[in-house]
């Protein structure tokens, strides 16, 4: 979803092109994520392919026993192997009602990570109004990592992929621009700024394909196993987590069902988020804007 800057925020709430999703759109979501997720896991039970939720969702399982009652998307994980063989597997087991994007599958993607999309459903965002991608309501699937156990060769890499994880948005913002979007960015000065400076960064780099840089990012970040993993397409990248937090893997109540996470909750959502039990108040918490939702009936 739209995560807005502190720039966006205030444009936001004048801007009649986005909206919040109301409280009742926002349970809607959420039931229709966890069945999205369900289907997703009974793939993955058939095939041998671990899964476990992560980030926000194993917050949730674990400090509410089910979604963090604003939360408007669900995140899942799985290692590197398992990632792979589901990206090869999900496509025919899911065809009909689900696409897939990732960096390794044949046309566009949004992400440098693989999502889920249920093409049924109507979920648009406004940088994504022109791009050719599937859109709709989605889950993410994150690969989980290894970090290379030497620190020379982990922070020349670091180095490189926060690098490559700039171009792949720049390029997006350029290759995919549309007009609505750039009258949204030109509500302020900050925000014109911030627009043309990421546009030109992105014309820059446009000798090359979005999915083009996308798949060199998710070539170049594979690493040989060691004892610590992270995401590297997200933000506390490269902090990481013991494998041991993770495997083998555990399970705890959502929503009353018994879905996977990560074997150690506790040391895996201390290392994402430190005090997870803390809850943020009210003004810290995200709004997401929308242009346009709706579910089937």
């Amino acid at each position: 979803m739209l995560r807005l800057s502190k720039y966006m925020k205030r444009l936001a709430h004048t801007s009649d092109q986005l909206c919040p999703l109301t409280d009742d759109d926002l349970k809607r979501l959420q039931n229709h994520l966890l069945g999205m997720f369900l289907d997703i896991a009974r793939v993955c039970d058939k095939h041998g392919i671990r899964v476990m939720m992560c980030s926000g969702s194993a917050l949730g399982a674990v400090r509410h026993g089910g979604f963090i009652p604003w939360d408007d998307d669900l995140d899942v994980m799985m290692l590197r192997e398992d990632y792979d063989r589901f990206l090869a597997i999900a496509p025919a087991e899911l065809a009909g009602r689900y696409e897939i994007m990732a960096p390794g599958l044949p046309g566009e993607t949004k992400a440098l990570f693989a999502k889920v999309v249920d093409t049924h459903t109507v979920f648009s965002e406004l940088s994504d109004l022109r791009a050719p991608y599937p859109q709709g309501v989605f889950i993410d699937i994150f690969p989980l990592e290894y970090l290379p156990a030497n620190p020379v060769v982990r922070s020349v890499k670091h180095f490189i992929a926060n690098g490559l994880v700039g171009i792949t948005r720049f390029t997006a913002m350029y290759r995919f621009r549309n007009p609505e979007f750039r009258r949204y960015m030109s509500g302020t000065r900050a925000l014109r700024w911030h627009y043309r400076v990421r546009l030109g960064l992105g014309w820059c780099f446009s000798f090359l394909s979005h999915r083009t840089w996308c798949r060199i990012f998710d070539r170049f970040v594979r690493s040989a196993p060691s004892a610590r993993v992270h995401y590297p397409g997200v933000s506390y990248k490269w902090k990481g987590f013991p494998l041991a937090a993770i495997l083998p893997v555990g399970t705890a109540s959502f929503d009353g069902h018994r879905v996977p996470v990560p074997h150690d909750p506790h040391t895996y959502l201390t290392c994402v988020y430190g005090d997870y039990m803390k809850i943020p108040p009210v003004e810290q918490r995200e709004r997401h804007y929308v242009v346009e939702f709706r579910l089937p009936e």
